[in-house]
């Protein structure tokens, strides 16, 4: 878990590694995320997931984001407040609670 306003991390669990992760050449972004998704969850009806593949800068406004799982890819998650650092592989985050409005995500 994170502290959505820093982005500071307030505790860590181990979580099971999804098999067969693989990105695309190019970046881009889709809702719905599948187990093997870099993704930045909704944590509010009516708003989606959002999803990225590929590799580069992904940036919109995502409202009531409520955490997000890098996959099988090196990650760094902004939101209005904060931005993570590089995010290992196969991290998956939430901001305990709090709701964040996602800007980024940029696939290293």
């Amino acid at each position: 878990m994170v502290d959505a306003e820093t982005g500071a991390f307030l505790s860590v669990i181990r979580v099971e590694r999804a098999s067969g992760a693989q990105g695309v050449a190019q970046a881009g972004s889709h809702s719905v995320c599948s187990a093997s998704d870099i993704c930045f969850y909704s944590g509010k009806i009516p708003y989606a997931d959002i999803a990225f593949t590929g590799k580069g800068v992904a940036k919109g406004s995502w409202p009531a984001r409520s955490g997000y799982y890098s996959a099988g890819a090196n990650v760094i998650f902004c939101w209005t407040t904060a931005c993570t650092p590089r995010v290992s592989a196969h991290t998956k985050v939430s901001f305990n609670g709090s709701l964040v409005t996602g800007t980024s995500a940029t696939l290293l």
